[in-house]
Order: C-alpha cells, then sequence, then structure tokens
C-alpha cells in the first residue's frame, strides 16, 4: 500500500514522464560510474534504485521499456570485456524483474491474447487501449497516406473512423505513438521528416566521444519514447525533449 502510494503521488510528473527522465537517469549514472571510480558505489545504488522505482514502485510500461533500452545503450557504448560491473548490473535487475513479474502491467493484458482461440483485430482491440488506437488509426492513414488529415484533426478524423467499425474504449485525440499521430496528422512526409530529425541526431558525429555517446542515447530514448506515447505533442515530455536535443547537440570535452 506504502509503494502504492508513492507511485500514484506523482511527485515527480506522471508515470510516462518519470519513466523517461529515471530511465535517462540511470543510464547516466552507469556512465559516471565507469568515469568516476571513486564514487562508483554511489552510482551503482542510483542505478539500482531507478530500475526498482520503474519496476516495483511505478509499475510503467514505458518506464520499462525505456530503463531496458536505456542500459543496453549504455552496454552498446561502454562494454569492457574486463570489467564485471555490466554483468553484476544486468543479473541484479533481471532478478529483480523476475520478483515482480506478477505485477507487471504487460502480463496481464497479455493474458487476454492467451486466452482467445483466434487472434483477430477485434481481439486486439479489446486487449489495449493503444491496440485499439492503432487498428483504427491505420484506416485513417491509408486514406490520407500523402499529407494526412491536418494538424490536430485526429480527433474528428478519429471519431468519424469509430461510426465505420466496432471500438471497445472510446473517443480519443491521442494515439499515444508519436509515428502513428504524425503518420495520421501530416501523412508520410510528415513522418519521414520526423524520422530524419531522429536519424540526422544519432548518426552526427561531431564533438568528442563522450558528446556523441550522449547524444545518440537522447534521441534513442527520445525515439523509443515515441513508439508508445505521443511524447512530443505531450508539452511536459516535448519541453523536456527539445531541451534534451539543444543539449546533446553542444559539444563538450
Amino acid at each position: 500500500d506504502g509503494y502504492d502510494k508513492v507511485a500514484a503521488s506523482h511527485a515527480f510528473g506522471f508515470r510516462i514522464f518519470k519513466g523517461i527522465t529515471i530511465s535517462l537517469m540511470a543510464y547516466l549514472s552507469l556512465v559516471y560510474a565507469l568515469n568516476n571510480r571513486k564514487y562508483l558505489p554511489l552510482f551503482v545504488v542510483i542505478y539500482l534504485f531507478a530500475g526498482f522505482y520503474l519496476f516495483v514502485l511505478e509499475k510503467g510500461r514505458s518506464g520499462y521499456l525505456c530503463f531496458a533500452v536505456m542500459t543496453a545503450v549504455f552496454i552498446w557504448h561502454k562494454w569492457r570485456w574486463k570489467d564485471a560491473l555490466i554483468g553484476g548490473l544486468l543479473i541484479t535487475m533481471v532478478a529483480i524483474a523476475g520478483s515482480q513479474l506478477v505485477d507487471i502491467r504487460i502480463f496481464d493484458r497479455a493474458q487476454h491474447l492467451m486466452n482467445a482461440d483466434v487472434i483477430s483485430l477485434e481481439v486486439l482491440q479489446k486487449t489495449d487501449n493503444r491496440l485499439e488506437f492503432y487498428v483504427l488509426s491505420w484506416p485513417i492513414f491509408a486514406n490520407n497516406w500523402l499529407l494526412g488529415v491536418g494538424i490536430g484533426a485526429y480527433g474528428k478524423a478519429y471519431e468519424a473512423q469509430m461510426a465505420l467499425q466496432p471500438a471497445f474504449w472510446g473517443h480519443t485525440v491521442n494515439p499515444h505513438s508519436e509515428y502513428v499521430l504524425l503518420a495520421c496528422q501530416a501523412g508520410v512526409m510528415g513522418l519521414m521528416l520526423f524520422l530524419a530529425l531522429l536519424l540526422c541526431g544519432l548518426f552526427m558525429h561531431k564533438g568528442e566521444k563522450e558528446s556523441i555517446q550522449f547524444r545518440q542515447a537522447v534521441f534513442i530514448l527520445i525515439a523509443t519514447a515515441c513508439l508508445f506515447n505521443s511524447s512530443i505533442l505531450d508539452h511536459r515530455e516535448g519541453t523536456l525533449f527539445l531541451l534534451l536535443m539543444a543539449l546533446s547537440l553542444v559539444p563538450y570535452k
């Protein structure tokens, strides 16, 4: 009960925002742990607490994904075979996640799919509201694939689509995926521009090694968060990402 009260307090923002920011903190903690061996135990504890908070206290699916991806990015950037730190951290996190499997929010939705005799669009829609948003968004994109329905017009287009096929989760103006939202509102042209922005940030190699790696981590975090959230649309997350992009594009030594 105490854990639930902490998670529900929104003291540090809402679930998605916390998942994003704490995952970035976890990545930076690992970077500082290897670069500042004197304070290695402190940064390791911060990383482990970040995982504990996201998996045990907060239990947000975006947090699970962002944390796992940021850990993978760190391994990609910093892996050293002689360094046992990474292996120990991964084993610890697997243990934490394993002990919480019955409570992780992904599994209660997956159970609905496992119990279905046949996997159909209707079953997918009933499984999760995001899946329904994606299913109903496809015809919107297919009918307006080049330039979309217009910025801000997704809600009306979604309402019209609900009249054409069954819906179980109600109306929305946000499909909870920046890629889906851009594809529907701005078509292929808008989606390609957004992908180009992400790829430019990811593959820009100007600056010192640490600067390049931080930039890559930021843009991978943005790309990951936008998979299942409209993070650029959201004012809090959009502002955070603009600040992070600005910081990551400034070379430092």
